[in-house]
């Protein structure tokens, strides 16, 4: 749902070479007052109000939840496909939020549970299935308590605040025990869930953006892809949610899975986002003693910075349990930080950065990409690792070439580029693809302009992934 990133790293083909197939399998190893009655030539009236205010409730939301607006949390289903939540974070200690959050959510979310039960089921599985015909096969096979262990590893260095959310959390999801399958959440399993993208980390992406005399309004442009295993869908399509977190300066929009905490994809009310997309060095999961989430830090980054490089600032230096890209962009630029923890290494690759020599020239000043790997000189050679990174990355130059060459970059013309479906119009990565509906699709695909804050989203439904994404307007300005 993470990194991610539903947290969200990539579950792609190991090489055909059996060693690195064993290395790309081998890191899976994550007083009410009285009250008075109006007098009776009221009552009429007070009868009309009500009803046309439900009309008008059900013109605008479609589904359950609360919108009680003196609430803390208020949700509603929106065009029945995602779930709008707003947050009051000066309402109450971020533990109170966080179960009031949960009981939202457990009120008004049937099956809720059970989602995530299977969801974590249906990744283990993968991971446990992919163990078992690496050859050599690796045993024993994964299991929940290792993902567990890890999480908790990972807990005393999330911030405080976020912690206490998460425990507000777990007092509503309780279950006593861990048993995966059982469709019930306990408070280990809700942790997991929260940290998956630092631990399970079986996802792609890819992201885009244009900005200065590259977009009409000389403003970014951005374009993100979030890509998750095939299958994925059948459990997290029904609660796709963004989360509006009202905190003054601090401010955030989050994309991510209904519950969801920490930023996968998000932008604040300061105008920074930021995205994270996996880079794999298909090598064993390392340790996660002592380490950091790279998720909950990111929001954490998001909301107290004024631009991407302060988010770039905060992120450097810190000790990860493995490696990622974050994409980022302001109003005035884009960026993709890159942490490859291993060597170690970490930098700010921009649209002129020097890239490794076997990278295809990026010859747009005013553009960047990413996909899913390394290309800073210094970091870890991975690109030729998956057979779709490089393959993607000409389809964004390219993309990018014949679009700046007709004009300037505007929200439709982001929309095209981030809907692209390859040269063989067959939405695979290794085909080149933008916007995949191969075997790890586009699960949500999210466009802004960061100027206005004008949000368009693709959220994949459940069932057969889509060929095209059908765009909703979340946004039409300033969410905050």
């Amino acid at each position: 749902m993470s990194s991610g990133r539903l947290p969200f790293t990539q579950s792609r083909r190991p090489p055909n070479d059996a060693s690195r197939s064993r290395r790309a399998i081998r890191r899976y190893a994550c007083p009410n007052a009285q009250r008075i009655p109006p007098p009776r030539s009221a009552v009429k009236t007070i009868k009309v109000c009500v009803f046309a205010i439900a009309l008008l409730s059900l013109a605008t939301f479609q589904g359950c939840g609360s919108s009680d607006p003196t609430s803390v949390v208020t949700m509603q289903k929106v065009a029945g496909t995602y779930y709008r939540v707003d947050i009051n974070m000066a309402g109450a200690s971020h533990y109170e939020i966080g179960r009031q959050y949960a009981l939202q959510i457990k009120n008004n979310v049937p099956g809720y549970e059970a989602r995530i039960d299977s969801f974590l089921q249906f990744m283990i599985g993968l991971m446990q299935d992919a163990q078992r015909h690496v050859v050599p096969p690796i045993s024993p096979v994964i299991a929940f308590a290792d993902l567990n262990a890890r999480a908790h590893d990972l807990y005393p260095n999330i911030p405080q605040e976020y912690q206490q959310e998460i425990q507000g959390m777990q007092s509503v999801f309780s279950y006593a025990t861990d048993r995966i399958g059982d469709g019930r959440l306990s408070q280990n399993k809700l942790l997991v869930f929260e940290l998956f993208g630092d631990i399970g980390r079986v996802n792609s992406c890819s992201a885009s953006a244009a900005f200065g005399e590259g977009t009409v309004s000389g403003k970014t442009i951005l374009g993100r892809s979030l890509e998750w295993k095939a299958g994925t869908n059948k459990y997290i399509s029904a609660i796709h949610s963004v989360l509006i977190l009202h905190n003054g300066s601090k401010s955030l929009v989050s994309f991510n899975a209904l519950g969801g905490l920490a930023a996968i994809s998000a932008f604040s009310s300061n105008k920074v986002f930021g995205a994270a997309l996996d880079s794999e060095i298909y090598e064993e999961y390392p340790s996660t003693k002592g380490k950091r989430s790279y998720m909950m830090d990111l929001r954490y980054a998001l909301e107290t910075a004024t631009s991407l490089q302060d988010v770039a600032n905060y992120l450097t230096g810190k000790d990860y349990a493995f490696n990622f890209n974050i994409f980022l962009a302001d109003e005035n630029s884009a960026a993709v930080f890159e942490d490859n923890t291993t060597e170690p290494f970490s930098g700010l690759r921009t649209a002129t950065s020097a890239l490794k020599l076997d990278i295809p020239d990026w010859d747009h000043p005013t553009a960047i990409a990413t996909v899913n790997c390394f290309m800073l000189p210094g970091s870890a050679d991975n690109c030729d690792l998956w057979d779709g990174n490089m393959p993607r990355w000409e389809s964004f130059i390219s993309r990018y070439e014949d679009e700046l060459a007709q004009g300037k970059i505007n929200i439709d013309v982001m929309k095209r580029i981030t809907a692209y479906p390859g040269p063989k119009s067959d939405g695979k990565a290794v085909d080149g693809a933008i916007f995949r509906y191969d075997e790890e699709p586009a699960l949500q695909t999210i466009i802004v302009d960061m100027d206005s804050m004008e949000t368009w989203v693709f959220f994949q439904p459940e069932g057969t992934p889509l060929t095209q994404p059908n765009y909703l307007q979340v946004f039409s300005g300033n969410p905050f």
